[in-house]
């Protein structure tokens, strides 16, 4: 009864606030917190949903405007960098943090589909980073692979392609 009432109240007033609107439809974790990424992309992530990357203090563009949430997505062009149209969404990149997956997809489309994105995501994530922090220096890592494509990687479990089978499997 209590969680039926906060849903209610939640859908009540999501109209009302951006943040709210922005956030996944669904009352579970979030997979931000559930996927194998590093820790310092989990914090951008986390940062961006909250829409905390704009920072406190106006601080200029390379550009020379000023930086606040909208800014960077139409001057950094993220929309077509995340290949996402201007009328599917204002932010790219909350729409498709807003579509990690909670568990690890099994589609090959699919995971092909996050094996372009999340390189992309992460990219203009760093060049966010490198706004609001210009002195940032990003860690090298000694180990080589993501994370989040191991995730999913892990997971994958594909079938050959037809052509690709002994002539012999095709009769099996």
């Amino acid at each position: 009864m209590i969680k039926t009432y906060r849903l209610e109240l939640l859908n009540a007033l999501r109209p009302q606030f951006t943040l709210l609107q922005k956030c996944r439809p669904t009352n579970n974790v979030d997979p931000i917190m559930l996927i194998s990424m590093l820790p310092r992309i989990r914090s951008r992530c986390i940062r961006w949903r909250l829409g905390w990357f704009s920072g406190e203090i106006p601080k200029p563009c390379h550009c020379g405007a000023t930086i606040t949430k909208k800014h960077p997505i139409q001057c950094r062009h993220f929309h077509s960098h995340l290949s996402i149209s201007f009328a599917t969404t204002d932010d790219p990149l909350f729409f498709l943090l807003n579509r990690l997956p909670s568990q690890p997809p099994r589609a090959r489309l699919c995971i092909n589909c996050w094996k372009r994105s999340w390189p992309n995501i992460c990219t203009l994530l760093l060049e966010m980073e490198y706004l609001q922090h210009p002195t940032h220096v990003e860690p090298t890592d000694t180990d080589t692979h993501d994370p989040f494509f191991l995730w999913i990687d892990r997971h994958a479990h594909f079938r050959p392609a037809p052509s690709s089978l002994p002539p012999s499997a095709h009769l099996m």
